[in-house]
């Protein structure tokens, strides 16, 4: 079932608007799966929302 809302950019849609939305609420995050470290290498101007794990510990 899932596989027919493959490759239409949903995903990518969510994405976008969890980042915009994190961004304008002044938080980071961590990548905590493969599509969403992916997603911040092809969409660079996410990147200064990622926390390194390490900070994130703290």
């Amino acid at each position: 079932m899932l596989d027919e809302f493959r490759g239409r950019g949903i995903s990518a849609v969510l994405a976008g608007i969890a980042l915009d939305d994190a961004r304008q609420q002044g938080l980071k995050f961590v990548p905590s799966c493969s599509y969403r470290v992916g997603f911040i290498e092809r969409k660079p101007g996410y990147a200064d929302l990622v926390e390194c794990q390490e900070e994130a510990r703290d």
